[in-house]
């Protein structure tokens, strides 16, 4: 458990450092696309909450490319018959970021 905790804080500050040498690249909103599968019921427990704060518990990789995003979509039907294909679509405001101790890259 302690090489695992040293290696997620490590981790979380070659991030952190990213985030400070690519932060003067976001000035202005941009969108960014996430495609995953999910089960019909964590599609079901999405769309009832609709509205509401969507937070994600892990490392999200995104990317500005829709196509790749589509890319992921198209491949999760064939993992299980009980997976819904779902793009996440989510526009960073750098404004808003800025003061977050959360660093994204």
């Amino acid at each position: 458990m302690i090489k695992l905790g040293c290696f997620i804080r490590s981790l979380h500050l070659q991030l952190k450092q990213l985030h400070q040498e690519q932060s003067s690249n976001f000035q202005q909103a941009f969108t960014v696309y996430r495609g995953q599968g999910l089960s019909q019921q964590d599609f079901q427990n999405l769309c009832d909450s609709k509205g509401g704060l969507l937070s994600f518990n892990n490392f999200l990789s995104t990317s500005k490319e829709k196509e790749v995003a589509m890319n992921f979509v198209q491949d999760s039907p064939y993992e299980s018959t009980d997976n819904v294909s779902v793009i996440f679509i989510m526009t960073i405001d750098p404004s808003k970021i800025s003061t977050s101790n959360t660093p994204f890259a």
